[in-house]
């Protein structure tokens, strides 16, 4: 199993994993702003990498994604009025856009989205695999299936997801899926 986002030490949990896939040249990094800091990793001991950007995060690849762990929000983020998801947290979708695209973790529910140069920012996924099941909001996640041509994306398919009672994540039916879209769609101005 190839992953990314942790390593050995803070070096090799920086490096990003690289994927050669019909021709496209694949990047896929991950960071850990939120912490706990014991959970980072440090020049001798393994962990998450510590969040932040580096000008060589592109490695030679077409198309890069990007994964944040980078607060607890339990609210959708509003667009409109200027406020991201995850305030203060230094990572605008011009930081993700520029690299590829991005997707962010900053809560147990999924987030508001925007486009930055045509490329998608997702600010929160929410929990697919996770036991926070006290409201209905934190049994809600997106999953992305991104298209990708020619090291271009041609786009993305946003996937909403339930989890059951037994913690089983499920693709959302027609109701679930507008109850999951519904507030992120208005969160991100459209």
């Amino acid at each position: 199993m190839r992953t990314f986002g942790g390593g050995r030490d803070s070096a090799d949990a920086r490096q990003p994993l690289l994927v050669t896939h019909n021709g496209n040249r694949l990047a896929f990094l991950g960071y850990n702003q939120f912490g706990p800091e014991y959970a980072w990793a440090t020049t001798d001991k393994p962990g998450r990498p510590a969040f932040r950007w580096r000008p060589s995060s592109r490695s030679g690849a077409d198309f890069v994604t990007s994964g944040f762990g980078v607060c607890e929000h339990p609210a959708h983020g509003n667009l409109q009025s200027g406020s991201t998801p995850c305030p203060g947290v230094g990572l605008s979708g011009g930081d993700a856009g520029r690299r590829g695209c991005g997707h962010g973790q900053p809560g147990p529910q999924p987030q508001a989205i925007e486009f930055y140069d045509g490329k998608p920012i997702f600010y929160g996924l929410g929990n697919l695999f996770f036991d926070q099941t006290w409201s209905e909001a934190t049994c809600q996640s997106l999953i992305i299936r991104h298209f990708i041509y020619d090291g271009r994306l041609i786009a993305s398919e946003v996937i909403p997801t339930v989890m059951d009672k037994h913690l089983q994540p499920r693709v959302a039916d027609a109701e679930e899926r507008e109850s999951i879209l519904q507030p992120i769609f208005q969160a991100s101005g459209w």
